[in-house]
Parts: C-alpha cells; structure tokens; sequence
C-alpha cells in the first residue's frame, strides 16, 4: 500500500470506530464527545494559525500556545460532570507537583555537574554541543532527506556528540552526566 492509501484506510477505520462508539453513548455522552470534539478541532486551527503567524516572535507564540493550552484543558474540564473533573484537577495538581520535583532535580544536578567541571572540560563541552547543533540544524535543513532519515541522522549525531562528551569526563562526572540524562528522558509519572 502507499503512504496515501495507508492514511485513507486509517481514516476510513478511525471513523468506523468513532461510528461504533457513538452508537452506544447516551445522548449525553453524544454531546460531550461532540463537545471535545470541536474544542480539539478549534485548538488545531489556532495552533495551525499561530505556527504561520509571521507577525509574532517565538517568545510571543511559545506565550500564546501555553494561554492557548490552558483554554483547550478547561474548556474539556468544562465537559466532565462534577466528580470527573474534581479527579482530573487532582491528578493535574500531582503531575504538575511531580514535573517541578524533576525540574528541581534536573537543575540542581546541572548546576552540581558545572561545578565539577574544569572550564577546561567545560570549553571542550560547549564546542562540541554547539558543533552538534549547527550539524543538527544542516539535516533539518536538508530537503532531500525524510523526516525518518533526518530522525536517524540526527540521533547518530547525539549520540557520537555524547561520545565525545563522555570521553572528556572523569567516572563521577559521567555517573552524574547519566544520572541527568535519565532524568531529562523520563517521562513524567502517569
């Protein structure tokens, strides 16, 4: 199958099962999911819109998104009955007490990092983290590439960047450069 022909039976399956689903919902439910619906069709417009805006600076728009992001989850908390929606604002209030732990964490371990290094190490680090960037930056912008091969290509270069960057630290250096690493890459708790 083509990737064209792919997206159609996706579609033409994602529509059955939305088709099923909404067979079986009170018409309450009907209303609620008809509701989410448009406010997620709304938000994907203005994202769309503001991802086009040349009027706005990034600050302006990464500013925008986050107002835009907040509207989009209490107008959705707006479709949950009482009990639905109190559960979910507690779980936000956990998850977001949880992100600003690891945030706390991250920071702290990368200011601990810092003081370790020698600015010796440290200039060494800043070259080839900027080297990497600007060779990222030549594969986003290389049109003959895939997104797959863009994808691929610039994880070989993290990872040789990472390399590189291990091989100048000490065994504690690398045990805390791991330890942030992971920290970074892990998801949030559910």
């Amino acid at each position: 199958m083509t990737n064209a022909q792919k997206q159609t039976k996706f579609e033409e399956m994602a529509h059955s099962a939305d088709s099923d689903l909404m067979a079986i919902l009170t018409p309450e439910q009907r209303g609620q999911v008809t509701q989410r619906k448009a406010i997620n069709v709304q938000f994907s417009n203005d994202l769309a819109a503001l991802r086009t805006n040349t009027t706005m600076t990034e600050a302006q728009k990464k500013a925008r998104f986050q107002v835009m992001m907040a509207a989009r989850q209490n107008a959705l908390l707006a479709t949950l009955p009482p009990a639905q929606r109190a559960r979910v604002e507690r779980e936000q209030q956990v998850k977001t007490a949880q992100v600003a732990s690891m945030r706390r964490q991250i920071e702290e371990l990368g200011n601990s990092i810092q003081k370790s290094e020698s600015p010796a190490q440290l200039k060494k680090i800043q070259a080839i983290s900027q080297s990497t960037r600007v060779q990222e930056q030549a594969v986003i912008a290389d049109k003959s590439l895939s997104d797959q091969a863009k994808g691929s290509r610039i994880e070989a270069l993290r990872r040789s960047a990472q390399a590189k960057i291990d091989a100048l630290l000490t065994p504690a250096q690398r045990a805390q450069f791991a330890r942030l690493r992971a920290l970074i890459t892990t998801p949030p708790p559910q």
